[in-house]
């Protein structure tokens, strides 16, 4: 039967029933009217049938390990299978397979990404009623797709530096504000510090002062800082004028490069700052920013191309067949 008739068949195939059922008690009815329903067929692909049971038992079962998005809506589950068809042809007529290394591999990175356990994993797709071996062939089908998009699409996506230069000089995200780079030496206060403890706490803090003075800011740190980064020196790293506490921007403002700040409070802690650096704003050089535009660039034109290749191409080198809104409207109706 082809793919047309297949689909035709499992469209009107109720229809036919329509006497039939009509003769037979109401109970009878409802159970043959279901059975008739879920082995309609909503989809084929080169003769493949797709039913209404086989979409049902995907909801249930593979579709839990698609976004949440796409897992609630029947017709975005019903194309995923229709994908996953398609790519098993070309996987099969491309000679595309994953070895259970590959797929190793792959869940491996995916795991190192999360922060995750295999343990963790195989708990969190129980939850949802999947085993560790659908998760791994699920896995195994996107090792051989990630194959299949370098040997079709990758080779065809090509970024150029005219792209990159435009793409630079058409963004705002590239140009910087002026800033500082400072280093912080961090002294906290008790909320409930009595006088005598603000007082410990001053002293405290001018210890930290004098030492950074005569020793280097980054020894003081090390000594006297209870911020997080102490064991670094107390660098903070780059801060936007304008962008902080009113106490540290006056602190900085005549600082040059290298001087250190007088110990100053911010809410309950002490603060001494050193300022490592005054950067004039400005746009980032192209030179330092270009490979990360490149790869920016070349990920959107390769999404892009591959989406045009599922929905163009892919299609049109495989016969389609979509009938599911048609069963849909046949259920809702009462069917037969």
């Amino acid at each position: 039967m082809g793919v047309r008739s297949a689909v035709v068949a499992g469209l009107f195939l109720t229809t036919l029933l329509l006497p039939l059922l009509r003769a037979v008690p109401t109970g009878a009815q409802e159970t043959l009217r279901n059975e008739t329903l879920v082995n309609a067929v909503i989809a084929a692909v080169d003769a493949f049938p797709i039913t209404l049971l086989d979409l049902h038992e995907y909801e249930a079962t593979k579709a839990m390990l698609l976004p949440p998005a796409d897992r609630k809506d029947t017709e975005t589950v019903l194309m995923t299978m229709v994908r996953g068809h398609m790519f098993q042809a070309e996987f099969q007529e491309k000679g595309i397979v994953a070895q259970d290394e590959d797929v190793d591999l792959y869940i491996d990175n995916i795991l190192q990404q999360s922060g995750s356990t295999q343990e963790e994993l195989e708990i969190a797709l129980s939850e949802v009623g999947l085993t560790w071996n659908d998760y791994y062939e699920r896995m195994r089908e996107e090792v051989q797709r990630l194959a299949l998009i370098n040997r079709e699409i990758r080779t065809r996506v090509n970024v150029t530096p005219e792209e990159v230069e435009r793409y630079w000089k058409e963004h705002d995200e590239f140009n910087l504000p002026a800033r500082v780079a400072l280093s912080d030496i961090f002294i906290p206060i008790d909320r409930s510090a009595s006088p005598t403890e603000y007082q410990a706490a001053r002293r405290i803090a001018e210890e930290a002062y004098a030492m950074a003075k005569r020793d280097g800011f980054e020894a003081a740190a090390k000594a006297y800082s209870r911020g997080p980064t102490a064991a670094d020196g107390g660098r903070l790293g780059e801060f936007a004028s304008g962008s902080m506490a009113v106490e540290f921007e006056d602190a900085v403002k005549g600082l040059k490069k290298g001087e250190i700040s007088e110990p100053f409070t911010v809410g309950n802690a002490y603060h001494i700052v050193r300022l490592d650096e005054r950067l004039m704003g400005g746009r980032v050089p192209l030179e330092q920013i270009q490979e990360q535009i490149r790869d920016q660039l070349y990920a959107q034109q390769l999404d892009e191309r591959f989406r045009r290749w599922v929905e163009e191409d892919l299609v049109e080198r495989h016969h389609v067949v979509i009938q599911f809104q048609e069963i849909q409207q046949l259920a809702a109706a009462g069917g037969p």
